[in-house]
Order: structure tokens, then sequence, then C-alpha cells
């Protein structure tokens, strides 16, 4: 602390007080107070105080002779009631007169603006010297009232200067709204301030969130929407929600006004374009509906109700009519047309199997990312060439069957796995259905290995043909009598394996077996003989089994 701020402490506590000696004294100290005359003095009071954080402070006016700079004859004050008065009170007057004549100077230069450029002229100063004062320029030593008056005189320019700022940016944003905007197009007076607002978005205001408040919309004055679209999504669905005939206003471009046109209703809400910003922020809200529910919603329309029941749609796409009609009209108790509803699953199927065929139309780059990835990889991708041959150009192809087998994965098969492969199909659901042809191996722990899938038109001979020719040629079978193949009964399966591979080892699968008969043949005790026989490890073993397997079932054995 230095003596300077205690000065300024003292005059915010007590006022302008006038040029003072300083005396403090601790309550623990004997005898008289100690002056503070410099920075050093004050340190050590500071030092000195205890734990109780207590001192005693003293204040003494200090009076000023006049000098020759001083001027009596510039001031207004009677002179013959001055030449009455004692040589004490005529000095006390002097002060005062002389700080308040500092302080008009000081409001001149407010009013005359100070050049920067300009060298300051230093004013002399009053400072206590003693009993009796002198006036010098040393302005190291300013009384801490000269401060306030400098600080006073900051402040008048900063408020000058944020109210010409102020003005100049409400007078930009006016002459925009000018353009654009008529007088005629405002409904009500708030309206009207509030398209004139040039408030900036602030953290304090709520954010409507699509993904989580688009499901029951909540609107309040001061919410931000991201963009006029989002906010007009929101009143639709509020409208939707609560069977409201709300209307759109005219458009105006940069504001939205929503109405309620059921009877009386005052029901409304007005948003407004920010300033420099995309958001659009909810001005004036009237949430109080006096109108009776609405069972015709213009809103829900096709695309609507398209965009709403997609997922499900997707997942049953021969979803009935008049199934679908129902349950919309169940869900949101609102009266729909029933070619609105087959209009919207028209355009829901169109969506979903728009994404099939854009995926489908990027096998090639799918093809080339994964040569240029894994070299050693082999895809062979077959086309169906058009009725008409090739010469009706390459737009005319379509997708016929898919062939993939990694690299990574048939150096892996080859070089650790044992020489068994198990062979399956399943259909593909979707909007071009298929069946996926898959080849896996069986690794060290006993687990399955991937080695190579397919997509064809259908499971046949053909196909089944095609696709073992290709794992042959990757998996490198030579010796076809060392391999083992397991399967279910699919007859394109087993003629293709007799064709491709004469002398491997062909098993079928046990659970394939047991699903084909447990139709005809359910109940535990069969399929625990069932299983007992096939992980039976000798010829006496198995036909033990066998045997007792026949005494439940014989239609069971025989297919065995």
């Amino acid at each position: 602390m230095s003596i300077l701020e205690l000065d300024s402490m003292l005059v915010e506590a007590f006022g302008t007080i006038g040029y003072t000696e300083i005396f403090y004294k601790l309550p623990h100290m004997e005898g008289a107070c100690t002056k503070v005359e410099k920075d050093g003095d004050v340190l050590t009071m500071c030092s000195k105080v205890d734990c109780r954080r207590l001192v005693y402070v003293y204040a003494v006016t200090v009076h000023i002779e006049q000098t020759q700079t001083y001027c009596p004859s510039q001031l207004d004050f009677n002179y013959e009631y001055f030449d009455n008065m004692s040589a004490a009170e005529r000095e006390e007057i002097e002060q005062l007169l002389l700080l308040e004549g500092m302080a008009e100077e000081f409001n001149k230069d407010d009013d005359k603006g100070v050049d920067e450029n300009e060298n300051p002229v230093v004013e002399p100063q009053v400072v206590s010297d003693g009993e009796h004062g002198s006036f010098h320029d040393d302005s190291s030593n300013i009384d801490s009232t000269d401060d306030e008056l400098c600080a006073a005189r900051e402040k008048r320019k900063n408020v000058k200067q944020s109210s010409k700022d102020d003005a100049n940016k409400e007078d930009h944003f006016s002459d925009e709204l000018v353009s654009d905007i008529s007088d005629n197009d405002y409904n009500s007076e708030d309206e009207r301030m509030a398209a004139n607002s040039t408030d900036e978005e602030a953290v304090s205001c709520k954010v409507f969130n699509e993904r989580t408040d688009m499901e029951d919309p909540k609107f309040e004055i001061g919410m931000l929407f991201s963009s006029a679209n989002s906010f007009r999504a929101a009143v639709q669905k509020f409208a939707i929600l609560n069977r409201k005939a709300v209307v759109q206003c005219r458009n105006f471009g940069k504001r939205i006004k929503y109405v309620c046109k059921g009877g009386q209703c005052k029901w409304s809400i007005y948003a407004s374009l920010m300033q420099d910003s995309k958001t659009y922020q909810v001005r004036t809200y009237i949430k109080t509906h006096t109108c009776p529910p609405s069972f015709k919603q213009k809103y829900m329309t096709s695309k609507w109700i398209a965009e709403h029941y997609e997922n499900e749609i997707r997942m049953n796409p021969t979803w009935p009519l008049g199934a679908f009609h129902k349950k919309i009209v169940n869900d949101w108790g609102c009266e729909v047309s029933l070619y609105a509803v087959g209009r919207a699953k028209r355009k829901a199927l169109q969506v979903i199997k728009g994404h099939h065929v854009k995926q489908y139309g990027q096998l090639w780059d799918y093809v080339y990312a994964v040569k240029k990835a894994m070299p050693d990889s082999t895809i062979e991708l077959v086309l169906d060439e058009p009725d008409g041959g090739p010469e009706d150009g390459p737009s005319a192809r379509r997708f016929k069957r898919i062939y993939v087998c990694l690299g990574p994965l048939r150096r892996g098969f080859t070089s650790g796995c044992r020489p068994i492969i198990g062979l399956d199909g399943c259909h593909l659901k979707g909007p071009f259905g298929g069946q996926l042809l898959t080849a896996v191996g069986c690794d060290s722990n006993d687990g399955m290995y991937p080695i190579a899938w397919a997509v064809v038109e259908a499971e046949n001979s053909e196909t089944w043909n095609w696709f073992l020719n290709l794992l042959a040629y990757d998996v490198n079978i030579i010796n076809s009598g060392a391999w083992t193949f397991i399967s279910d009964r699919q007859k394109g399966l087993i003629n293709a394996l007799t064709t491709v591979v004469p002398n491997a080892e062909h098993r079928f699968c046990v659970m394939h077996l047991y699903r084909n008969m447990y139709k005809d043949h359910k109940g535990v005790g069969s399929r625990t003989l069932l299983w007992l026989a096939a992980i039976s490890t000798t010829e006496f073993m198995f036909n033990k089994h066998m045997s007792e397997l026949k005494k439940v079932v014989d239609l069971l054995v025989n297919c065995l």
C-alpha cells in the first residue's frame, strides 16, 4: 500500500476533505501518534498491525496560504464580508474556492477535448510543506482529490463514446429494416419493437434441440431455432399433436408468424431472424388456446407421414394399406384420407429402395478399394447383360452376383487351419432379395474361420458350381480326397460337390438334419439319441446308438 492509496481510501470513506496530514496509532502503542509522510511509513504501519487487524488513522486538515500564483480577484465572492472574517476562516474559504476553480478547469478540458499529439500542460499543484503551503510543478504529489477529478473525466469520455457507438449501430440496423420491411406489415407494437431489436444471441436463451424437443415441442419467448425450417417443423408438429387449426401468415422473409384460425382464439407465435446470424428467435408468444380441437390437419401430408413411418415400412414393406391407415388415425387422432396414406407408403418405399440402388451402384468403388488395400484378394463381379445386348450401353446392365475372398483370410486358412470347410446359404431380406453363400473353416481353437462369401440370385446347381470353382482355386484344392465338406441336404449343393470335388468327403450337418425332421419327429429322446450317434468315435458305439434310435422312430433311421 502507498500513501496515495491511503488518501484514496479516506476520500472514499469521508468524501472530499481537502489537503490533510495523516497520523496513525495502533491499539497496543503508547504515546503520541506517528505521522505518515511517505510510502515507507505506510508499509511500516501495515507491518505493525497485529492479528486483530485494527489501526486508528487520523486525518488533519492542512490550511494553505495564498501565494503569488493564486489570484483571489478571479473568484466570485463578497470581498466586504471576506475582510470582516478571521484569518483562519479566510484561509479555509480560499482553499475551498481554489479547489472549485481547479474542478472548473477540468470541466473545460472535457468540453474542448484533449489532443493526444500536443504536450499536456502541467497545472501547478498544492502540496503540504510543513506549516505553510507552496505551489510547485511536481506531478508526483497530486492530491487524491485530483485523482477523483481525472477519473470522473475519463468516465464521462467513455460514456459519450459508448452512446455515440450505440446510436450509430441503431441507425445502421434501422436502415436495413426500412429497405425490406414496411410499417404496414406489423400487426402489433410488440412485433415492431422485436423486429428492430439488436440483441445478440444470449447464452441464457433456451436453444431448441431438433433431436429431443421435436417429439413434443414447447415454446417460450426468447427460444432460439437454428433455421426457419426448424421453426416451421416445430410449429407444425405442435399443431398436429394438439389438433389445433394453426396457419402461417404471409411470409416476409426474415419474419415468420403463425396464428390460430379457430374462432376467436388469440394464440399466436412470432419469430424473426437475428441480426448478422441465421438463427431465428421467438419474439412474441401467446400460448393460450380458446378454440376446440380440430380433427383435420393440413400439415399431415403424405410427405410428413412417409418421413415419420419410414422405419416401420422398412421393417414391413408389405404392410396392408388399410392397416397402415388405421395405425395413423389411432396414433394422431386426425382424419387422413386413404389416398394420402397410399402416396406416403409409395414415397417411403421409394426412399428405402433408393438407398439400396445407390449402394449397388458403389460396388465398383468397393472392388477398387479392396484391390488397392489387399492386392492378393479375389473379387468376381458378374453383371446381367440387357436383352438388347451390349449395344444398349453400360447403364442398362444390372447386378447379378459377386464373389469375395480376402487375401489375408485365404493365407490364414491355408497356413494354419485343418482341411475342413462348411458350406451354407441363406436368404437376403431386402427389396431385391437374393441368396448369401458362405464358406467357413475350423481353426485350431475349434472356432469358425471365414474364408469366402458370395451374393447370388438363387441357390441352385449353377450358382453353387460357380462358387465352389472359385473357392477351390483360392484354397488350392488339388487332391480333393484330403478335404472334407460339411453342408445341409440341399440338392443343388450336393450335385455341385460331386462335380467340383468328386473325391472329397461329404458329411451332413446334424443340426440341419434335425431341423428338417423336427416337424414330424419332435421330442427330447430322439434329439438326444441323434447327437449321441453323431459324436460316436467308433463303429460299435455308432451302431449301438443307432439301434436305440431305431426303436424310437424307424423313419428317422432310414433318413440317416
